[in-house]
């Protein structure tokens, strides 16, 4: 095959002839196998449903240990871990053919980071008005029963308006 320097490689590549043609096929050939592929690889891992329970998981391990052990969580919905993973992964990815796995745990830990806030201050927001919830509810049974007050007659306000005449 003749090799084609930088200035000829766009005649080359865009000509009917055989030569073209090997040089298109090796081209493609060689940015999907090399490029695309480890790619893929990445995003396929990132994106599988064995990831995404991996994190939902970790989401839970850390949201009980960053309340001191105080509050566990449900799992949360598969879905909406993957669409966070979306957002991080169109930001974040750097489309590296090499190191994959530490890739995946670079990826895998800004969605962790993503997350964890929002989630705390979630549950944050939720026990104060759990709390709040409870003190209406001690001070409306603090409150003395009309029933009980015993036969003590309340006069009406007509009678106080126009006895005063």
């Amino acid at each position: 095959m003749v090799k084609f320097n930088l200035e000829q490689i766009s005649n080359a590549y865009f000509s009917e002839n055989p030569n073209a043609r090997n040089l298109r096929k090796n081209l493609q050939k060689h940015t999907y196998d090399e490029d695309c592929e480890s790619t893929y690889k990445l995003e396929k891992l990132f994106f599988s449903s064995k990831n995404i329970n991996k994190l939902n998981k970790k989401i839970v391990d850390v949201i009980y240990s960053s309340t001191g052990n105080k509050v566990i969580i449900p799992l949360q919905n598969p879905q909406e871990i993957f669409i966070i993973c979306k957002y991080i992964w169109h930001n974040n990815s750097r489309y590296l053919n090499y190191d994959i796995e530490k890739q995946l745990n670079i990826l895998n830990n800004l969605v962790i980071e993503y997350i964890i806030p929002d989630l705390i201050s979630t549950i944050k927001q939720k026990i104060l008005y759990l709390k709040s919830l409870d003190v209406t509810k001690r001070k409306l049974l603090a409150r003395p029963n009309d029933a009980n007050r015993g036969n003590q007659l309340l006069s009406s306000l007509s009678s106080i308006y126009h006895d005063n005449d």
